[in-house]
């Protein structure tokens, strides 16, 4: 379960867009929720839980990060 929480962090770290993290986020919504229908015991853990916070998570700091490149691009221009 810790492998899994590591990738997608480590992949969302490489997204420039928003766009692109909103698929991302999708197929990793996907595939671990047919994950804990193959496994029903993965109910019981952290694991759906966690792997949506990481996601919001990694939402908030890409859409902090382009901000501010929008603003220091910005100030450049000046």
């Amino acid at each position: 379960m810790v492998g899994a929480y590591v990738t997608v962090v480590a992949f969302c770290a490489c997204l420039e867009s928003q766009k692109a993290l909103l698929y991302y986020a999708l197929y990793v919504a996907g595939l671990s929720l047919l994950l804990t229908t193959l496994d029903p015991n993965l109910l019981k853990t952290v694991f759906l839980s966690g792997m949506g916070t990481i996601l919001a998570i990694a939402y908030f700091a890409l859409r902090t990060r382009l901000r501010s490149e929008e603003r220091r691009v910005g100030k450049e221009c000046l």
